[in-house]
């Protein structure tokens, strides 16, 4: 039934030049009319469209040509920290500035770590020796491992980066 209809459909498409057109048309005359027109518009919206087109342009360049990368640091209990970094594009440059972010986070957290055992000790020597609990506290209390813990409480208090605020990884193979 359907190769039946599109056989008719195609036979009276082929033989529609054999017919007329069914509707004629023909100009007897012609009157030529001049005339102006002066329009005036206000759109009030017009500079907020503006600027949506212009914002839409500059998104499109920024999606193209900035590269997207993600850093975390996982701070683990023991006090050491997993530093990962993903990229959507693979660059030439990642593993160099994977090198240098871990770098920089690595000093900072030395840093803050040593700052918040110099903090300790300073609270020790105030306390004579002495913790809140009346338990006796020496000058190096925490382990080392526990130092940029102790840091990142510290740094997170005072509203700093916690990003900035963790511990220096040590490199791990899987």
């Amino acid at each position: 039934v359907t190769g039946r209809f599109v056989q008719d459909s195609l036979n009276a498409i082929s033989d529609s030049f054999f017919y007329g057109a069914p509707v004629y048309l023909h100009l007897n005359a012609f009157d030529e009319i001049k005339a102006s027109v002066f329009q005036l518009t206000r759109s009030p919206g017009k500079n907020i469209v503006y600027t949506g087109s212009l914002l839409l342009v500059l998104g499109v360049f920024a999606m193209l040509y900035i590269r997207e990368r993600r850093a975390w640091a996982l701070v683990k209990p023991d006090g050491r920290v997993l530093f990962a970094m993903s990229a959507l594009r693979r660059g030439m440059d990642d593993d160099r500035e994977f090198a240098r972010l871990r770098g920089q986070l690595a000093a900072q957290l030395t840093q803050s770590a040593q700052s918040a055992q110099s903090a300790q000790s300073a609270q020790s020597a105030q306390s004579g020796g002495r913790a809140w609990g009346g338990q006796p506290m020496g000058g190096s209390a925490a382990p080392v491992e526990n130092l940029a813990t102790q840091a990142i409480a510290a740094n997170t208090a005072s509203a700093t980066n916690t990003a900035t605020a963790a511990t220096p990884a040590s490199p791990e193979k899987s």
